[in-house]
């Protein structure tokens, strides 16, 4: 279908707007209908293709960055190959993430990478790609197809397409608009087109993928609620689409999950990829530049996924089944950490039984010499047979996305006025750029009150991340990698540095009333709180560092009530003072970017 063509396919009468198609309103999408009339796509019958390139993410035109070099390389080539292919698919589709830094010159490059594609072209908004009301986004697609919308709908054949926007963090007025008024338009779409075979596309993933950037770098966990729960709801929506995550085929095979009859599949990449550390042989040599995307065959009521490299003339073709995603997988990815239900006491401290009582933080397992491990092991426990073993040791290549961790957790009620903490760790070796920690969040029917955190390790102000995935999970929502320091301001983060020396066991022992009435220097503070739960977390942490890599074992946890119990970690007491309300994590950003209350600790930097 030509541009000229599909220009003259859209009905302004249909859109309900009463203006020509190259006059789109800038406020287009608040609409009631976002339905977008394909004439010729329409009319093409039940047996057709088309291709998905998730995170073109172009630079400007001269960057000299390798990155946005190859970025550019491959789109072009990709595009070329597309129209090669006989008979061509019906559309290509770009997921989101069209460019990296969402200015003009930028905006012009992709414009300029995908010109001579015969296809269709079809736009999905990623979160690269300006925030509401969109304006230089919109703009730019109207260069490319003639509309401005961030949500839309399309029928292809018999099937039924949806497309959505990203950054509806309800952080503002205009987002908190806009995604009022997505929501109730895609609502009513979902239930006028409930008979029909849909596809749904989004930039972000709506399950989880394994890394702990993809834990917090996503939609607020309301809307994402929200949206699986519309997708799910008619049980007519058989695939969902995303981007967001760079990555390979065979990482996007193993991301890709089941869930309530709908398929949500991580679309492989034309960026370069996050660090999953494999790929299958014919397709590796794209992990280091990218070059990934996807085609999807239609058949009637049948759809097959074929992964692409650019270049290779040989496609994977995906299972028709993915794994079924369970809550009992990873709890906390539709619920708050804080709001889970907790066991009436700890339970399996010892690891008898393996890690029975214990969810475990979901984590993408490689197949050879996996990055993650999280199991239970019996040599060199003092406390019994066996041992709960985390280990997180990224796979190099680049260097943001070494920036990790893994865990273990459970929620437990208060055992009473005078809760108790103990627990052993154990490292090996010092870790190397990275450390573990022990942590808790104290909760009371009312929400979050505050954490302790005791951790081990070297340079921690590298570590960006593991401050946002902290924040997401009491919260819900993005946050600063500040997240730390800043509740330590407010009298709700505490923080002790403790002894990471290896090849030995070194017990913890905390008495949290006591503890934190110390921090806030106010007798009596805690019994105020109304603590009814303690959400618990052992695990490892690692920084942006290439030889970052840790690896802990822990032991006799326990939580108990117990008076006139002192604050230990070995027999060392506890030190309560004002670099308790300190801590490292995320300063390597808070420095670079300037975070006034929180320059203190540039001048406090040589206690740790």
């Amino acid at each position: 279908m030509k541009r000229r063509d599909f220009l003259k396919s859209i009905g302004a009468a249909e859109l309900g707007l009463g203006l020509a198609p190259s006059l789109f309103a800038a406020h287009a999408d608040f609409s009631e209908s976002c339905e977008v009339n394909f004439q010729k796509m329409k009319n093409c019958g039940d047996k057709f293709s088309f291709a998905i390139f998730a995170d073109p993410q172009v630079g400007t035109m001269n960057s000299n960055s390798r990155v946005a070099k190859n970025a550019r390389r491959f789109q072009i080539e990709s595009v070329k190959e597309i129209n090669a292919f006989s008979p061509k698919p019906q559309f290509a589709l770009f997921l989101g993430d069209l460019v990296n830094v969402p200015n003009d010159a930028s905006f012009k490059n992709f414009v300029d990478c995908i010109k001579h594609c015969e296809p269709e072209v079809l736009l999905v908004h990623g979160n690269h790609d300006t925030r509401p009301p969109y304006t230089k986004y919109k703009e730019m697609q109207k260069r490319v197809n003639g509309m401005q919308r961030t949500y839309y709908s399309y029928d292809v054949g018999s099937w039924h397409f949806i497309v959505t926007p990203c950054n509806l963090n309800g952080a503002s007025e205009i987002e908190i608009e806009t995604e009022k008024n997505m929501l109730r338009w895609l609502e009513a779409d979902l239930e006028k087109n409930k008979n029909r075979p849909t596809i749904f596309f989004n930039h972000l993933p709506l399950m989880p993928i394994g890394l702990s950037q993809l834990e917090w770098y996503v939609f607020r966990l309301e809307l994402r609620k929200k949206m699986v729960d519309l997708i799910t709801k008619h049980g007519n929506v058989k695939y969902f689409f995303n981007g967001h995550v760079h990555n390979g085929i065979k990482a996007s095979v193993k991301t890709s999950w089941e869930y309530k009859g709908t398929k949500f599949v991580n679309v492989p990449t034309i960026i370069e990829g996050r660090n999953f550390g494999e790929e299958y042989d014919r397709y590796e040599h794209g992990l280091p530049t990218g070059g990934y995307y996807m085609m999807v065959h239609v058949d009637g009521e049948d759809v097959s996924l074929e992964g692409r490299l650019t270049g290779v003339e040989k496609g994977y073709h995906y299972p028709n089944d993915f794994k079924e995603f369970s809550e009992d997988i990873e709890p906390r990815w539709f619920t708050k950490a804080i709001d889970l239900k907790p066991n009436t006491k700890l339970v399996n401290g010892s690891f008898e039984e393996g890690l029975k009582g214990w969810y475990q933080t979901y984590r993408y397992i490689s197949d050879k010499d996996p990055m993650f491990k999280t199991e239970v092991k019996s040599d060199i426990s003092t406390a019994g047979n066996k041992s709960a073993y985390v280990h997180t040791i990224p796979k190099g290549r680049i260097f943001w996305a070494n920036d990790d961790n893994n865990s273990i957790y459970q929620m437990v009620s208060s055992p009473g006025d005078s809760p108790i903490l103990k627990a052993k760790y154990f490292t090996k070796e010092r870790p190397a750029n990275a450390g573990g920690f022990i942590r808790f969040n104290a909760v009371a029917e009312d929400g979050f009150k505050f954490l302790m955190m005791f951790h081990w390790g070297s340079n921690q102000y590298r570590a960006d991340y593991l401050p946002r995935c902290i924040g997401y999970e009491i919260h819900g929502k993005q946050q600063n990698w500040a997240f730390l320091q800043q509740i330590a301001l407010k009298n709700q983060g505490f923080f002790w540095k403790i002894s990471d020396d290896p090849d030995k066991w070194h017990t913890l022992q905390v008495n949290i009333p006591d503890l934190y009435d110390k921090a806030v220097s106010k007798q009596g503070a805690y019994s105020k709180l109304g603590i009814s739960k303690f959400y618990i977390q052992l695990g490892a942490w690692t920084n942006r560092e290439l030889d970052s890599g840790s690896v802990v074992r822990f032991d006799d946890v326990e939580l108990f009530s117990k008076e006139n119990v002192k604050s230990k970690v070995d027999n060392e007491n506890l030190a309560v003072s004002e670099w308790v309300h300190l801590t490292e994590f995320g300063q390597r950003l808070i420095n670079r970017t300037g975070v006034p209350e929180l320059n203190r600790l540039k001048e406090l930097k040589h206690l740790f």
